[in-house]
């Protein structure tokens, strides 16, 4: 689901909604057995501090090693994030 990941202070009803808002999304394809990865790609600024952002890639069963291919040129891609830092 898009959005932050809950404060690490995150009551438990709060976690367990954004929990079961990401299953809706990644379930379906594993499911399938279709090929999945999530990349972490830079970090931003948030009122909270600097907060990760990430990406999930699905795609066709039987391309996993596309799909691989296909994370590690976009992590290049996005090599640094807002505080200078290369992830």
């Amino acid at each position: 689901a898009p959005g932050p990941a809950p404060s690490r202070t995150a009551d438990p009803g709060e976690i367990d909604a954004t929990r079961l808002a990401t299953l809706r999304m990644t379930t379906p394809a594993a499911v399938a057995g279709l090929p999945a990865i999530s990349i972490p790609l830079l970090t931003v600024r948030s009122p909270l501090g600097a907060a990760p952002v990430g990406v999930c890639l699905v795609s066709r069963a039987g391309t996993d090693i596309a799909l691989v291919r296909l994370a590690r040129r976009l992590a290049a891609l996005v090599s640094t994030d807002l505080s200078g830092r290369t992830p």
